[in-house]
């Protein structure tokens, strides 16, 4: 222990409730933020803005000449001489200026001066376009040249490479072939699109994808400068090649399937069955007496023994019912049928699994089948191996990936790919991770000054998890009613509550990024709270707040005694520094921001982190302290939506239930009287409040705790100090933005961007723009777009970028549909961290806080109290 009395990897957070790891991962973009300065063109929007400042001028100058007209008429109606010969000129001339038509005889000289006012602004708008349009082929061009500029530079070639082998062949080789010669046509410009939409992500997003979105660790410490950052001589220090799970699984499938591979493979009694000495109940299905060899059979298949292993035990038991292996065989195929137990060569959701499959070939006893499975994995590897040997190559890479691709294919017979057009769905067969040539240390003045501000926000999370935790109870006592209604026992099997958990968490192994409703509902008066602390008014755009009043305001609104549930002791900020280098954080001009707040979760613990990081054994032990109950871990399906070998949680600890509810198995790591199947849980209601436990009671913990991963995945994104607003101001607590200004439009009103000429749509956006006051770079959130869009109003091609992101909302996304623009901070100035080259790159450090009220408390029975 510390002399604060905490372990040494955490660090006090200006508060004794609270602490940091002291480890952080810094997540930055792979290139440089001025790469994409060269989409930008000044020239061209500020010929843009002069056609709006000419149309604008022609605008007022017709509501003049107008109303001289009009004060004409009324001059007759005041005089009682509306039947006037003067009359019907005067309506002549109305119509005349409406339709931009010359005036008639006869005209008053007033109206006369003031037709030509607007006639000289009507020419001037003519010639603004005019000197637009000769603009934009100019601006056509240099953005031409700028993107064959990127798809030149190999490492942005080999991005793509990575990512999207067929964009790369259909649109950057034939760029890198053509230069900027060619002629422009929906080809081109459709090539062009695609290149600034990889090349916005590449260089204004901290993304952690391979060598385009490397990752760093900085640690928190106690004394020196506020920020040090050490470059070396390159902008990857280290690069790993892996292969992804599912390819791993899909030969382990095609070994599998060959002849009498499958008897070295491990059956497994699946969680929805139950078993006692001679009965297995499936769920939903009759029980199914066992005869003694039967019974022998399905008490060895605990995913560990080989099928012949299980054939050897149960022909032990001398059961005239199972003669011979074969028979043995054919009574485990006919349980797998039945869906009581799983049979086929499984790898464990593990790092490195391919080590995994080898493993489980050296089990092989077959002097026929085991070579022949050897050389199967053999000859991948080999096919990843030359993949990890292209790394840092175009063209190399290329061919060695889809030399991978067709290796993989001809051993398994499945595609390469899967997940066409998905975002984190570990599209193909393998990946890399990389780490940056970066060391960063983070003094204890910055700690300070996040740790002032952060903790008000803290609380109100706490406050947050209390009421979700209550509420999730809630929902789960009306289901729990509803199903003992059903049946004669004081318990519910949790079998049948899992059947009916989507009523409550409707996104429950969907893919829809659905919040629980209860959750929906929470966050709108978690909101409407903040402002009440805040008082914000709308009219404002910066609002500063001192954080010890803030504080003081937040212990009233949000008062919690302690977390929800065990999982909601953990929250992760990402934390931007917005200075204009290292030597700005030692003077002190810098400003902290805060990007996403993940409550109730950790997400050091994906494996895309902690795997990485310079010693992953430290981040478990980490784990072991900040929980000081066990916690329930759900063994989620492989298959499901996001879940993939990056995202996949590295630290579980091996002393927590883990939770089987699928066809899904633990690691091997995780002692057997640590995993707990469905079916051998049980709901029932004490003192109304519902509690989970097994029938030996091994396990007895509140019935909240097992949903709790559930909750946190419902609520890692309600953190928000306003409700929808048309704006939003930015909101400074101490030195922390803890948000940034925003704007909001229901897409219904931004129709008038999307136009069909993209010198109209130019136009039409920098209006916008400058009519609701945005700034130039903005990122723009979209229904249709699982992330923002960064966009420059000076930029025509990321404008058209927008505006057809903004049609496909329109055309695809809700009817109630909205549109969100948030400033870019920090911005482009003030991008501290350099490279050798004191380019600017974007960056973040994502934090882990631990909620240490009530670690010393014996565990409640019921959710906590607000």
């Amino acid at each position: 222990m510390t002399p604060t009395g905490l372990p040494p990897h955490l660090a006090d957070l200006a508060s004794d409730e609270w602490a940091i790891w002291r480890w952080s991962c810094l997540r930055s973009a792979g290139f440089p933020l001025t790469r994409l300065a060269a989409l930008s063109d000044a020239p061209a929007a500020a010929a843009a803005d002069r056609l709006n400042d000419a149309r604008d001028d022609e605008r007022q100058a017709y509501l003049r000449a107008l109303a001289v007209v009009r004060g004409c008429l009324d001059d007759l109606r005041e005089a009682d001489d509306w039947d006037s010969p003067r009359r019907r000129p005067l309506l002549r001339a109305m119509k005349a200026l409406r339709r931009g038509r010359s005036l008639p005889e006869g005209i008053p000289t007033d109206i006369v001066a003031a037709a030509d006012v607007h006639d000289a602004a009507r020419r001037a708008v003519g010639r603004a376009r005019a000197e637009l349009e000769r603009t934009w082929v100019e601006a056509r061009a240099r953005t031409s040249a700028a993107t064959a500029d990127l798809v030149a530079d190999d490492r942005i070639a080999e991005a793509i490479v990575w990512q999207n082998r067929e964009a790369f062949q259909t649109v950057v080789a034939p760029l890198r072939r053509d230069g900027t010669g060619g002629s422009y046509n929906q080809t081109r410009r459709r090539r062009e699109e695609l290149i600034a939409r990889y090349a916005q992500r590449y260089c204004a997003k901290n993304d952690s994808i391979g060598y385009f979105g490397p990752i760093s660790w900085a640690r928190f410490l106690d004394t020196g400068p506020a920020l040090t950052a050490v470059s070396g001589p390159g902008l990857i220090r280290d690069r790993r090649v892996n292969c992804e799970q599912w390819g791993i699984d899909a030969l382990a499938e095609a070994i599998g399937g060959l002849p009498n591979a499958r008897r070295w493979a491990r059956p497994r009694l699946l969680p929805f069955a139950h078993r006692t000495e001679d009965v297995v109940q499936p769920s939903g299905s009759p029980p199914i007496h066992l005869s003694p060899g039967q019974a022998a059979a399905l008490a060895a298949c605990d995913g560990k023994r080989s099928a012949r292993d299980v054939a050897a035990l149960a022909l032990a038991a001398e059961d005239p019912t199972l003669r011979d292996e074969e028979e043995v065989y054919a009574f485990l195929a006919d349980l797998t049928n039945r869906g009581i137990t799983e049979w086929h060569l499984e790898v464990p959701f593990v790092t490195a699994p391919e080590r995994e499959l080898s493993a489980l070939l050296d089990g092989i006893d077959d002097d026929r089948l085991q070579p022949v499975a050897r050389r199967m994995l053999q000859v991948y590897q080999s096919a990843i191996g030359a993949v990890a040997a292209s790394a840092g190559t175009v063209e190399p890479l290329y061919r060695s990936l889809e030399t991978a691709d067709r290796i993989f294919t001809r051993l398994t017979g499945q595609p390469a790919v899967r997940g066409h057009g998905q975002m984190y769905a570990a599209r193909a067969i393998v990946y890399e991770d990389c780490t940056r040539d970066l060391d960063v240390e983070l003094g204890p003045e910055i700690r300070t000054e996040l740790g002032v501000a952060l903790v008000p926000l803290l609380q109100s999370l706490r406050w947050f998890s209390v009421r979700a935790a209550q509420l999730a109870h809630t929902g789960l006592l009306e289901l729990f009613h509803e199903l003992r209604a059903d049946g004669p026992e004081t318990y519910v099997p949790a079998a049948r509550l899992w059947q009916v958990l989507p009523r409550l968490f409707p996104g429950l192994g969907s893919d829809r990024q659905q919040a629980a409703p209860f959750v929906t509902d929470l966050r709108d008066e978690f909101q409407r709270r903040w402002e009440q602390v805040l008082d914000l008014d709308s009219g404002q755009r910066v609002v500063q707040r001192d954080a010890a009043s803030v504080r003081a305001a937040v212990a009233r609104v949000f008062p919690a005694e302690r977390p929800g549930w065990g999982y909601a002791r953990y929250h992760s900020p990402d934390v931007l520094v917005a200075a204009a280098d290292v030597a700005a954080v030692e003077r002190g001009e810098y400003t902290l921001v805060l990007g996403e707040m993940h409550a109730a979760n950790n997400t050091l613990a994906a494996a895309g982190f902690a795997d990485n990081h310079t010693a992953p054994g430290e981040l478990s032990e980490y784990v072991a302290w900040d929980l000081p109950t066990r916690v329930v871990a759900t063994v989620a399906p492989r298959v499901w939506p996001g879940v993939t070998s990056s995202t996949r949680d590295a630290l579980r600890r091996p002393t927590d239930v883990q939770l089987l509810m699928s066809h899904e198995f633990a690691e091997p790591s995780v002692p057997v009287e640590n995993q707990v199947a469905i079916s051998d849980l049980v709901i029932e209601e004490i003192d109304g409040v519902l509690r989970a436990r097994t029938f030996d009671r091994r396990v007895d913990l509140p019935a909240v705790e097992l949903v709790g991963e559930l909750l946190s995945t419902n609520v890692v994104d309600v953190f928000g100090l306003s409700t929808g607003r048309s704006h939003t101001p930015r909101v400074q607590i101490g030195r922390l933005v803890a948000q940034r200004e925003s704007w909001r439009f229901p897409l219904a009103e931004l129709r008038h961007l999307t136009g069909d000429g993209e010198v109209d749509r130019f136009v039409a956006s920098r209006g916008f723009a400058r009519h609701h006051g945005l700034p130039e770079r903005v990122f723009v959130k979209l229904p249709t777009e699982q992330k923002p869009l960064y966009l420059d109003f000076t930029s025509p091609i990321l404008v058209n970028i927008m505006v057809k992101g903004l049609r496909r909302a329109l055309e695809h996304g809700p009817v109630d549909g909205s549109a969100t623009f948030t400033e870019m901070l920090p911005t482009g100035s003030q991008s501290w961290l350099r490279d050798g080259d004191q380019q600017p790159y974007t960056s973040e450090f994502r934090t882990v806080i631990v909620d240490l009220a009530g670690r010393d408390e014996p565990a409640a029975d019921a959710p906590a109290r607000g």
